[in-house]
């Protein structure tokens, strides 16, 4: 199975996962997204920063779709206008003096450090079936991943089974294997197994007793 993913996370995001060398992924510049997210940003920001100003959530709708393609926003902020107004704007206000300091001759590599990290980056990933069932995407599966790769993690997941439906089966959290090795488990092993507090505790303590041991 050879699967390639065409994604995009933040900035952020992504330097946490390019630390995986399992999975092999190619990213673009992020020179290139910063100047992609001034085009689209520089477009809008007059609403952006009327909508700042009077404090109104009357735009913020359309703002959001149009900021998506720029920037990642979570569910989290986008359920708290009082929050999501100053964030959109003081990223976008970064954003657009990135592009300033280009115009007066900054050099790229030092109007960088104003671009926040919440920029999408692409990414092309490239999947084999080690890194499916086994050992990338399980662990990304899993609802103690990093929040907004735990989102994409199941899109993917969703349009992998879709493109290949003979191994929609095997998609799965990493607690898959029957167990799991979190502190606290969540509804994904009680969709795959019985399970119960007390299981739960009997199956950490048997994963722990090794280290103990050797203390």
């Amino acid at each position: 199975v050879r699967v390639k993913v065409l994604d995009s996370l933040s900035w952020r995001v992504w330097s946490e996962q390019k630390r995986h060398a399992i999975l092999r992924q190619s990213v673009e510049s992020v020179y290139s997204a910063a100047h992609r997210a001034y085009k689209q940003v520089r477009d809008i920001w007059p609403k952006i920063e009327e909508m700042h100003l009077q404090d109104s959530n009357e735009n913020l709708g359309n703002i959001i779709e149009n900021l998506d393609k720029s920037i990642v926003i979570s569910d989290k902020l986008k359920r708290k206008p009082e929050l999501l107004i100053p964030y959109i704007y003081h990223s976008a206000r970064q954003i657009m003096f990135f592009g300033e300091m280009l115009d007066e001759g900054v050099e790229e590599r030092d109007a960088l450090y104003i671009v926040p990290r919440n920029i999408r980056l692409r990414t092309l990933e490239n999947y084999d079936l080690t890194n499916l069932i086994n050992m990338e995407l399980p662990l990304r599966l899993c609802i103690e991943c990093e929040p907004e790769r735990y989102a994409t993690s199941w899109e993917k997941r969703d349009a992998i089974e879709k493109a290949v439906p003979e191994i929609g089966y095997f998609l799965h959290a990493k607690c898959a294997n029957g167990v799991c090795t979190e502190r606290t488990f969540c509804k994904h092993i009680t969709e795959i197994r019985k399970y119960n507090p007390d299981l739960h505790k009997q199956t950490r303590r048997e994963i722990l007793a090794p280290a103990r041991k050797s203390d």
